[in-house]
C-alpha cells in the first residue's frame, strides 16, 4: 500500500509541473491586466513577455516528463486566451485605440476573436506536439509579443510620438495572420542539418546575451524578424500551392 501510496504521489507531481507553469502564465496574464487597467503599460507589457517564457515551458516539461494530457492541452489553451488574447488586446486598447472610437474598438475586438479561433483550430487540428510541423497562422503567443513588444520598443526610442496608427494597423495584421493559412515554422522546427542547428544554438544564445542588454530593442527586433519572416515564406508557400493546384485542376 505505501507503495502505491508513493507511485501515485509521483504521479500527481509529474503531471503537476508542466501544468504549474501554465498556471502561472495565465496569473501573469491576469496581472498584465490588471497592470493595463492601472496604467501601467510597461509593466503590462514585459508581463505579456513573461508569460510567453511560462508558456514556452509548460508543453517542453510535459513532453520531457512524458506528463502531455487532455486536461494540460484544454488548460493550457484557456490560459493562452487570457494571456495572448484578452491581455494584449486590452493592453493596445487603453494605450490608445479607446480614442479612435468605433475603429480602434473594432481592431481589439477583432484580434480577440481570432486569437480564439487560432486556438480552437490548433485544438481541432490535433496537433502531435513530439513532432514540430509548421504551424498554420501565426501562433496567438507571436501576435501578443509583436504588440507588447512593438510598444515597448516605442515607448523607449521614441517615446512622444503617436502610435496609434500603427497599433491599429499591426494588431488588423496580426489578427489576419492567426487566422490565415500560412504556414509558420517554430525555432525548434526539425531540420537535420547540422550548420542549421549550430546556427540556431548560436541565435538563441546571441538573443539571451542580448536581451541583458538591450531587451527592448531585441525583443521587438525577434518578434518583428519572427512575423516577417514566416508571412513572407507563407505567403509564398500559398501561393505556390495555389499554382500547383491550379495545374492539377486544369490536367
Amino acid at each position: 500500500m505505501p507503495e502505491k501510496q508513493h507511485w501515485d504521489f509521483t504521479m500527481k507531481i509529474k503531471y503537476f509541473i508542466p501544468n504549474f507553469f501554465t498556471a502561472a502564465s495565465l496569473v501573469v496574464g491576469f496581472l498584465s491586466i490588471n497592470a493595463s487597467s492601472e496604467g501601467n503599460f510597461v509593466l503590462a507589457s514585459w508581463l505579456i513577455a513573461l508569460s510567453i517564457f511560462c508558456d514556452g515551458f509548460d508543453g517542453k516539461v510535459a513532453r520531457l516528463l512524458n506528463a502531455s494530457s487532455r486536461f494540460g492541452a484544454e488548460f493550457d489553451s484557456m490560459s493562452d486566451f487570457v494571456a495572448f488574447g484578452v491581455a494584449p488586446g486590452f493592453l493596445v486598447y487603453k494605450l490608445g485605440l479607446n480614442h479612435m472610437s468605433f475603429l480602434g474598438f473594432t481592431a481589439v475586438i477583432i484580434y480577440v476573436l481570432a486569437g480564439a479561433i487560432r486556438l480552437v483550430r490548433f485544438n481541432l487540428k490535433n496537433y502531435d506536439l513530439d513532432n514540430k510541423h509548421p504551424f498554420e497562422g501565426l501562433p496567438i503567443p507571436g501576435a501578443a509579443g509583436m504588440l507588447a513588444s512593438l510598444y515597448l520598443f516605442m515607448n523607449k526610442f521614441f517615446p512622444y510620438a503617436n502610435i496609434n496608427g500603427l497599433l491599429i494597423i499591426v494588431t488588423f495584421l496580426v489578427a489576419f495572420l492567426m487566422v490565415s493559412n500560412f504556414e509558420f515554422l517554430t525555432i525548434e522546427h526539425k531540420n537535420n542539418y547540422r550548420a542549421f542547428k549550430i546556427f540556431r544554438a548560436v541565435f538563441m544564445v546571441f538573443i539571451i546575451i542580448s536581451l541583458a542588454f538591450f531587451p527592448n530593442a531585441i525583443f521587438f527586433g525577434v518578434f518583428a524578424l519572427y512575423v516577417t519572416v514566416n508571412t513572407i515564406r507563407g505567403g509564398l508557400f500559398h501561393k505556390n500551392n495555389n499554382i500547383e493546384n491550379e495545374v492539377k485542376f486544369n490536367d
